[in-house]
């Protein structure tokens, strides 16, 4: 598992961050969130929230950005 650091506040450069690894794994928006609720089916992530994430906005909980980056095989250390 890769470990990256990714500025907390800059949700840009999360955003952009997923969609890169969300790409890479050829997952569509909605196979991401399907995904998500396969590893958790507390964490309700809809495909919306996915692309306003993806776009820097939105305001996505700290359990659904580790929930993501678990199904995306990343670690990221928030600082």
């Amino acid at each position: 598992m890769e470990t990256q650091k990714l500025d907390i506040f800059n949700l840009m450069a999360i955003g952009e961050e997923i969609r890169r690894c969300r790409r890479a794994l050829d997952l569509t928006q909605k196979e991401l969130c399907e995904a998500v609720k396969a590893l958790d089916g507390n964490i309700l992530l809809s495909q919306r929230e996915v692309s306003m994430l993806e776009k820097g906005k939105g305001n996505p909980t700290l359990s659904k950005i580790e929930a993501i980056a678990k199904v995306l095989s990343k670690e990221w250390k928030l600082q």
